[in-house]
């Protein structure tokens, strides 16, 4: 099992607490099924996720983390995100949180093209910030994640937010599954902003993409506190395990 994780221009200066938790999460989803390795990924390598000859997926799983979306577009280019695009439609998994959600929603557009070609809004300003909040889990979301014995529909836990994508319910195509739906706010003092934007919108998202799966996290499950058991049941769902 052939897990990349992409570090390059944009990505999070500190990326240890995401790999520990990936670690952790992987060694249990895959436990009895494949051994499996994380190596990072380079932009480069990005460009090289489809064999085009064989159409081989060069790993079975790509996990962008947190820092800017913009940045890491840029930094695998336009090559780059039609490579994300083949390798997810032909049967790969994207994990992406935060920065890493951007990139897959405004740059790859694998939750489609959006009103204007940019995929779903995202809201403007963003409510720039970071903190603990709460994150409910629908039952959709607690089945397909196997958290059944951590959850119950509506409860609310705990999650650290950074500044993620926030996008209203109602721009999500219908095909994306809303997993987690954040209960809480974080929001900076912009000028004649009494309230955020975020409480009711969907934090965590999925969808089928093609042959492949996509997850997307908005806040970071691997961020103090840690709770690796979401990104065991995101690495077994985009592997259809």
């Amino acid at each position: 099992m052939k897990i990349g994780f992409f570090i390059g221009n944009g990505t999070s200066h500190n990326l240890v607490p995401f790999l520990q938790t990936l670690n952790i999460a992987a060694t249990v989803a895959f436990k009895g099924k494949s051994n499996y390795i994380i190596t990072n990924m380079t932009a480069e390598q990005v460009h090289h996720l489809v064999v085009n000859e064989t159409k081989k997926l060069t790993y079975d799983i790509v996990v962008f983390p947190g820092g800017s979306g913009n940045a890491m577009a840029d930094d695998v280019g336009k090559d780059g995100l039609e490579q994300i695009k083949n390798f997810v439609s032909l049967g790969g998994g994207y994990i992406g949180t935060c920065g890493g959600a951007f990139v897959a929603i405004q740059h790859a557009l694998l939750y489609g093209p959006g009103p204007s070609g940019h995929g779903p809004p995202t809201q403007e300003p963003y409510d720039r910030g970071h903190g603990l909040v709460n994150v409910s889990f629908t039952q959709q979301g607690i089945d397909a994640l196997g958290l059944s014995n951590s959850y119950s529909p509506g409860q609310n836990v705990t999650i650290m937010y950074w500044q993620g994508p926030i996008v209203k319910n109602k721009d999500f195509p219908e095909n994306i599954l809303r997993w987690g739906i954040f209960e809480s706010e974080i929001h900076n003092n912009y000028p004649n902003k009494t309230t955020g934007e975020m409480i009711h919108t969907p934090g965590i998202t999925a969808t089928k993409y093609g042959k492949g799966r996509v997850v997307l996290n908005s806040p970071h499950p691997e961020i103090d506190p840690q709770i690796p058991e979401i990104y065991q049941g995101e690495l077994s769902w985009v592997l259809n395990n």
